[in-house]
């Protein structure tokens, strides 16, 4: 591995230099300008991936979703042909669509993938990635305590149901 290729791996994510990295590792994360603009508010000339239209919190969660991804398309050979249209946050969890699906061989594997990180999602802190023990009500979205506390408001406690308001 080559010391610009590291350099561009290990920038900050969200950073171009990590998006650049990004696109060349996973190229199905491309969006492209004009679809962007129907998720996101765009800056002309920056570099967008479709982990933008993630919270932040998510963003290395869907990394580690590419990680294991690869390897299964490689599997059929399909990594430049497998393409993304929306990546997202619905009822307070990942919601992952492709455009044009996967190889047979592979649908149940890819299947199971997509699955295990929406799970995942659901136990994620929306906003900082750590493991989340609240939900929010009203609009669905899961938080760790440090971000409740932060954010303050009326909670569910994942485990239990039980519901809590934070000041």
């Amino acid at each position: 591995m080559s010391n610009e290729y590291k350099d561009l791996k290990n920038a900050p994510i969200g950073s171009e230099n990590h998006k650049r990295w990004l696109l060349k590792e996973y190229p199905w994360l491309r969006i492209e300008e004009n679809e962007a603009i129907n998720f996101i508010d765009i800056e002309e000339g920056k570099l967008y991936t479709y982990l933008d239209c993630l919270p932040n919190g998510w963003q290395k969660l869907c990394e580690d979703l590419c990680a294991e991804l690869k390897p299964l398309l490689e599997k059929v050979n399909f990594v430049n042909e497998y393409k993304l249209c929306q990546v997202k946050e619905k009822f307070g969890g990942l919601r992952w669509y492709d455009t044009n699906g996967v190889p047979v061989e592979i649908w149940d594997e890819y299947n199971a993938l997509i699955r295990k990180y929406e799970e995942i999602s659901f136990k994620t802190c929306i906003y900082c990635g750590a493991p989340a023990i609240y939900r929010t009500t009203g609009w669905i979205v899961p938080w760790c305590g440090d971000c409740a506390t932060h954010i303050g408001g009326k909670f569910t406690k994942i485990n239990t149901g039980e519901e809590i308001f934070i000041k």
